[in-house]
């Protein structure tokens, strides 16, 4: 996943979590390739959970901010800063606060669009809330629970809008797998609330214990629109150069 950003600040970041690059079976880099399109044009299913990774500018001034981007951004750190304005600098980094989860996931459904407009791909924000002593949030991978329908094997105590929830995702992940679609019945057989794909709107299904909403096309902020377009004309620019 292209990394804009880093604990530190604006600075460039890695690519984790992918396969290793071997030469034989998978050549070049994972993330590099889903941009491309260098790959098997399937439909995708991806998540993020709501409280994890988030990055937020590591910038003491305003002055410290702009030259942040500018190293970064070059040439469109101007429009970086016009997408974070805001009268304060506590105003400006929180504008500038973004998933690198949400963005990786949607710089892939972005690519995919671009590559075959008729693909669907299905992206989902896991927000509800986790329950223990620790308060630990929806952090990396508390949401296998819920896929997979294993609440009963953790110490949490989940409750019954828990497993309501569990269910549902399942029944969306299933689906998705048997036919490319996630939509269909719940267990009782009554239609569970429709997930659209992404292009027919941009807005994430939001997995709450209050249920599956879809969000609209204003859960993109600013300052991601901004690193979408970013780093896809990055992505371009080089292609057109080799």
């Amino acid at each position: 996943m292209p990394g804009p950003c880093q604990a530190s600040g604006l600075g460039p970041g890695g690519k984790m979590w992918a396969p290793v690059n071997d030469g034989h079976y998978q050549v070049g880099h994972f993330s590099d390739r889903m941009i491309r399109g260098d790959r098997h044009m399937v439909p995708l299913m991806m998540s993020n959970t709501a409280t994890e990774s988030w990055e937020v500018p590591d910038a003491k001034s305003v002055t410290e901010l702009a030259a942040m981007a500018k190293k970064q951004f070059g040439a469109d750190a101007p429009a970086f800063l016009e997408a974070i304005r805001a009268d304060t600098l506590e105003g400006m980094r929180q504008n500038a606060r973004f998933s690198p989860m949400e963005l990786g996931m949607r710089l892939y459904f972005e690519a995919a669009q671009r590559q075959d407009p008729q693909l669907k791909n299905w992206g989902a924000l896991f927000a509800p809330s986790i329950p223990g002593w620790d308060n630990a949030g929806t952090f990396h991978s508390s949401d296998l629970w819920f896929v997979f329908e294993t609440l009963a094997c953790c110490w949490r105590p989940f409750t019954g809008r828990h497993y309501d929830l569990a269910r549902q995702m399942c029944n969306y992940v299933s689906n998705f797998v048997i036919c490319g679609d996630p939509n269909g019945p719940d267990a009782d057989g009554t239609p569970m609330p429709e997930w659209r794909p992404y292009g027919a709107c941009r807005g994430q299904m939001r997995y709450s214990e209050q249920g599956s909403t879809q969000l609209g096309d204003d859960q993109v902020t600013p300052v991601m629109k901004f690193l979408l377009g970013h780093y896809l004309s990055a992505v371009q620019d080089a292609e057109q150069t080799t």
